[in-house]
């Protein structure tokens, strides 16, 4: 369809996938042109999503004149400059805000604030204080941190420029002087913890994972195209909430035993309380206080036992866990592609699409009959149109899988009679023209009266069982089952 076509499809019928098919037609276009031009290139997306977005908005004011590829063109030229003004305006406001104070580094600020870091962000109010925890916290730009508050880009700035303010002023009630600029260098600097690669690996894991199959034993269409996505998404998901929860873990550990260590120096140095105050004219002062200072770290030596034992026994929770994460990280590296397999899949998908379209033919026929099921797979197969059709033979590793005489019809009478559509068999493959795996299991192919088709896994060769459960109306003859 031409690019006028798939607009219309979209303004008049609404379609997504009309207007998806648009997408990936141009979107190379819009992110090379956004690429080449912007200052920032990773904030080519941002400028795709917001070309598109205008295009969805204004589809219906596009008429049959305008070419498309032209207009999202100047749409992603004009976008991309506007974005280059907004970032150079935020760089300089930014370099000009950390130039306030120049002889402080990010790391002696972070080292002055850190303690009161939390308490300070408590006293700002909530949508302060998301705007700073986006901000600096994460790293977001001004139109990131505005998008999720609802604001623009400059009402961002001002709030931000305003609850920084006031973690400034609250860090000089405290008896620690710093800019705003440094304050902002020292959070985004220090604010976050270190996390593995394999924790952001998690977000495409989740996204590949897609949806998975009804059951474990019933494959779909969908999942058997998209099986190889969902076992690797699925896996590396699995894998990196696993190395996040250990990481989390580790940097827990990290914590306490800094201040477990902390405490311990504050304490060896602490200030000793003479014994008593009472000093009898006949005793050297110095020897009272030597017997205080005795006395005082006799009564501090449990404590600071209690403290060795829990830094050793952090030490070894972190030890445990990093060996955890590595092991993790092993676990996840990808399996080699097994060809077998591969052939495997593409032969089950064509299968399915096959038998899927057979079922169609046969609902097709009973909807001409009275609900009448055909007596044969040639009737199913001549009620389709020619785009409805299953595909040709070389669509399949194996050609000879897209043939009647691999199949059979196991049902008959009326359709609209059986009252569990989704459960009842309509179409088998022949046993003898089964897949059979490297394991050694069995895959045979089925269609059922709603309309979809599933391979199914056998660890024999021996399927009557499971099939007679499925059959429904059992069809008589010299055939059997089916003829």
């Amino acid at each position: 369809m031409t690019d006028h076509e798939l607009l219309r499809r979209y303004v008049d019928e609404g379609s997504p996938r009309a207007f998806g098919d648009l997408v990936q037609r141009h979107l190379g276009l819009v992110l090379g042109a956004a690429r080449r031009q912007l200052t920032v290139p990773h904030l080519a997306e941002d400028v795709a999503q917001r070309v598109f977005t205008l295009l969805a908005a204004k589809a219906s004011r596009l008429n049959k004149n305008v070419i498309l590829s032209g207009w999202l063109y100047r749409v992603t030229c004009r976008l991309v400059a506007e974005t280059n003004r907004s970032e150079y305006r935020r760089q300089r406001r930014e370099f000009e805000s950390m130039a306030m104070n120049p002889e402080t580094s990010p790391d002696e600020t972070w080292c002055q604030i850190s303690h009161l870091l939390d308490e300070a962000m408590g006293t700002l109010p909530q949508r302060d204080r998301d705007a700073v925890v986006l901000r600096y916290f994460e790293n977001r730009s001004l139109r990131e941190v505005g998008t999720a508050l609802g604001a623009s880009d400059d009402a961002a700035q001002k709030r931000i420029g305003r609850a920084m303010d006031r973690l400034r002023q609250f860090f000089d009630r405290h008896g620690h002087s710093v800019s705003v600029g440094a304050l902002a260098s020292a959070i985004g600097a220090g604010a976050l913890e270190t996390t593995t690669p394999a924790a952001a690996a998690s977000i495409a894991g989740i996204a590949l994972a897609g949806g998975a199959a009804k059951t474990a034993s019933v494959l779909t269409l969908f999942t058997m195209t998209h099986l190889k996505s969902i076992l690797i998404g699925g896996a590396s998901f699995i894998t990196a909430a696993a190395l996040t929860v250990q990481q989390l873990n580790i940097n827990r550990l990290h914590r306490e035993i800094r201040q477990l260590r902390s405490e311990q120096a504050e304490v060896a140095v602490a200030p000793v309380v003479p014994a008593s105050t009472h000093v009898e004219t006949h005793v050297d002062p110095e020897i009272l206080r030597l017997r205080g200072e005795v006395a005082a770290l006799q009564k501090l030596k449990p404590m600071l036992v209690r403290m060795r034992d829990e830094i050793t026994r952090l030490e070894t929770e972190l030890t445990a866990a990093k060996h955890a994460a590595a092991v993790a990280t092993r676990e996840a590296e990808p399996q080699p592609i097994d060809p077998a397999r591969e052939i495997m899949k593409k032969r089950g998908i064509a299968k399915m699409i096959y038998v899927k379209q057979l079922v169609l033919g046969i609902h097709s026929f009973a909807d001409k009959n009275g609900g009448q099921i055909p007596k044969t797979l040639t009737e199913a197969l001549a009620e389709l149109t020619s785009d409805q059709s299953p595909g040709e033979p070389n669509e399949s590793p194996d050609p000879s899988d897209l043939s009647l005489d691999h199949y059979e019809l196991v049902q008959q009478g009326n359709l609209r009679d059986n009252q569990n559509p989704s459960q009842t068999i309509a179409i088998r493959e022949r046993s003898e023209f089964g897949m059979q795996h490297p394991d050694g299991s069995f895959h045979r192919c089925y269609g059922f009266l709603d309309g979809h088709s599933e391979i199914h896994r056998f660890e024999t060769s021996d399927f009557a069982s499971w099939e007679q459960e499925r059959m429904g109306t059992r069809r008589t003859g010299t055939g059997g089952l089916g003829q």
